[in-house]
């Protein structure tokens, strides 16, 4: 059974307090004696039936109310997880700020994800037997600790995609995927003299599009791409780092 929303709840209690106190106001105007005979009692009684009567309508109604929009909610706008897993470790600040990204960057860069409440989880802290209504999983790989380009002397340079989701039986299944070697490898020319704060603040909003470019594949079972902003073909380093609808240089999302 759906609870009372709050506006309901306070015009009943409105409801009931105004019939009260004209009862009361009749009866403050009557003249009052030690006892009543059973007649005073039965006109007394009449109007706590009636507002007894009343009440029982008023909840039954507010009830069926509450329940009716209950079932028009679209499901678009159902509570949506977002439980999120790395390979590695990441600091609190880097989580603060990835989660914070993404609440703020689907309003901004993808509206059409803005419309269900979100609470964004870190995978290690997930209790067993957690229940929530619609759930995406995240995926970090690699090393997501953004580093300058010299921690990359000698290694060989990993290609691939920035992030993906997987098909079955042509449904996108809820789980995302981030390839933060890739980003990394994308960001490091960009970050000369930044600061560690700097890096991890960066490092999360580059995940963070990746993360709203993926999940807007899951959100509309499409592999349709725009042709700006987080949901086109093409990601540069430039997308990464900034909101942008300007043309950058390609670099092929899932090459």
């Amino acid at each position: 059974m759906s609870m009372l929303s709050k506006p309901a709840v306070l015009a009943t209690a409105t409801t009931i307090r105004t019939r009260w106190r004209s009862i009361v106001a009749r009866d403050k105007g009557a003249d009052k004696t030690s006892s009543y005979s059973a007649k005073d009692a039965r006109a007394y009684c009449w109007p706590l039936r009636s507002l007894i009567a009343s009440l029982s309508l008023l909840l039954a109604l507010a009830l069926y109310n509450a329940s009716h929009a209950d079932a028009q909610q679209s499901p678009t706008q159902a509570p949506i997880t977002i439980a999120i897993f790395s390979d590695r470790q990441l600091s609190a600040d880097q989580w603060t700020a990835i989660a914070s990204d993404v609440e703020t960057e689907r309003v901004l860069s993808i509206p059409a994800l803005a419309h269900s409440p979100l609470q964004v989880l870190r995978g290690n802290e997930i209790i067993p037997g957690i229940v929530v209504d619609r759930s995406i999983s995240v995926y970090l790989h690699g090393n997501c600790e953004l580093a300058p380009r010299a921690a990359f002397a000698g290694r060989q340079a990993t290609t691939g995609a920035l992030g993906w989701t997987i098909s079955r039986h042509g449904q996108l299944e809820s789980f995302a995927h981030v390839d933060c070697d890739r980003i990394n490898q994308l960001l490091a020319p960009r970050i000369a003299g930044m600061h560690r704060d700097e890096r991890d603040r960066l490092m999360a909003l580059a995940i963070t599009h990746v993360i709203l470019h993926e999940w807007n594949h899951i959100a509309t079972q499409s592999a349709h791409h725009a042709a700006h902003g987080l949901t086109k073909s093409t990601f540069s380093a430039q997308d990464l780092m900034f909101p942008s609808t300007q043309p950058a240089a390609p670099f092929r999302h899932g090459q």
